[in-house]
């Protein structure tokens, strides 16, 4: 199955975020636990990270975009096979996950 990558919400006082840096590429394999990406609001820094196994199948947003709370930055499926919709659709599911903050 393919899902969204998204900022879990809501947060008290965010509304946009910054993608500082990917920590896999696209087709990468993310354990669960393992890191996908880090993003910064004006209050913090979000780790996001796989509660299961995934793949990272496609990045939206480069590291220095500005992305609002709840939209997608990427999409992740369960296998690396699966064929992939055109851009980034906003009827996919979104995948739980962890995400841990400094």
């Amino acid at each position: 199955m393919i899902y969204q990558l998204v900022l879990p919400g809501p947060i008290e006082g965010v509304d946009d975020f910054c993608v500082l840096e990917w920590h896999r590429d696209e087709a990468q394999d993310v354990a669960a636990g393992g890191l996908i990406v880090e993003l910064e609001t004006q209050k913090t820094i979000i780790q996001l990270r796989a509660a299961a196994p995934v793949v990272l199948r496609r990045i939206g947003c480069r590291a220095g975009e500005w992305r609002r709370l709840g939209e997608p930055i990427g999409l992740l499926s369960d296998a690396a096979d699966e064929p992939l919709p055109e851009g980034m659709p906003a009827d996919l599911p979104i995948l739980e996950l962890e995400f841990d903050v400094e």
